[in-house]
């Protein structure tokens, strides 16, 4: 989406806060030097913080759900596919370019800018490890 992402995670021993910090951290620079060698206009939409540095690509807050069940991440994973087509961005899922249901597809491998992991389930004996509860 042109303003914000939607992304399924599921990491086992590592939290999401620094996931995300370390994702905005390093997408913010590589965008603002992009915007900066272009003289992009949009570098006068961003905010400036006290010395004048441009320093707002992202909200500094994030919302997560906690994805419990195959039936839920099936459910989100549907939303975040639907989601350019209801921006009215594309009339279909497969017309988005950098959209994940690329990867539900027949495809070669690379052929597709963001494949799914095929191993995103946590075993018993890893959750177990890393001091998670199973729920059913």
């Amino acid at each position: 989406m042109p303003d914000h992402i939607h992304l399924i995670l599921n990491p086992i021993e590592c939290d999401i806060s620094l996931i995300m910090r370390k994702l905005k951290g390093k997408s913010a620079k590589l965008i603002l030097d992009l915007l900066r060698r272009e003289n992009h206009s949009l570098l006068s939409r961003l905010k400036l913080n006290s010395a004048g540095r441009d320093c707002a690509v992202w909200l500094k807050d994030f919302s997560s759900v906690d994805l419990w069940s195959e039936k839920f991440i099936i459910q989100k994973l549907g939303y975040i596919h639907a989601n350019p087509v209801r921006a009215g961005l594309c009339d279909h899922p497969v017309k988005w370019k950098w959209s994940s249901y690329h990867a539900y597809l027949p495809h070669d491998l690379g052929d597709v800018p963001l494949e799914m992991d095929m191993g995103g389930y946590w075993k018993p004996e890893e959750f177990s490890k890393a001091g998670g509860q199973a729920r059913l």
